[in-house]
């Protein structure tokens, strides 16, 4: 439901502004979902359309770039390396900025974008956001938050849910609560009881 919903956002954005937009999410089976409903509905990722990455390779080319680090040996390092970037950045004010400023200038293709979308945003840690948060403007973050939702890594070291709005004035938050669940529960049921 909310995913769905931020692609509908996300298009409107596209078609009515122009804009590019990156949608984040974590979960690899729903990037592969939403590139083939991207690919159905004709949206392009280039100078305006909805470019789809997962978290982890998104912030991975970051922290490669900041280290001159290759990616494939950041793997094991991950949570250190958003620690120490995280670290260096509350250092230095405007340095995610600056980043940001270098990683558009050698790939404006990967890295500039008017908004963008977080998927499944309960599951972040405070590295992540912070990070993003300090690259883009915060006004044109839009974060999906499922309460109670949370999976990635909570029960292992008792985290509680990420919180975005931290830190953050009520000017620069604005918090829309879904009425109703829009997933078709009943139905995937009996499609999976009729499928068996």
């Amino acid at each position: 439901g909310k995913t769905v919903l931020m692609l509908h956002m996300a298009y409107k954005k596209v078609i009515e502004e122009g804009s590019r937009c990156l949608f984040l999410t974590y979960n690899r089976a729903l990037i592969a979902d939403l590139k083939r409903l991207k690919e159905i509905l004709s949206i392009s990722s280039g100078d305006s359309g909805i470019a789809i990455d997962s978290l982890e390779r998104f912030m991975m080319s970051i922290l490669s770039h900041h280290t001159d680090t290759p990616i494939n040996r950041l793997f094991f390092k991950y949570s250190k390396g958003l620690s120490s970037l995280q670290e260096d950045m509350k250092e230095n004010e405007g340095m995610g900025k600056k980043i940001l400023k270098e990683l558009c200038r050698l790939e404006s293709n990967q890295y500039d974008f008017d908004y963008i979308f977080v998927d499944e945003g309960q599951d972040w840690i405070d590295q992540e956001m912070f990070v993003l948060r300090s690259m883009y403007d915060t006004k044109n973050i839009i974060v999906s938050h499922g309460v109670g939702q949370s999976i990635r890594d909570r029960l292992e070291d008792k985290r509680e849910e990420a919180d975005w709005k931290k830190n953050l004035s009520k000017e620069q938050s604005i918090q829309r609560s879904l009425k109703r669940a829009l997933r078709m529960k009943e139905n995937i049921a009996k499609t999976i009881i009729d499928f068996n």
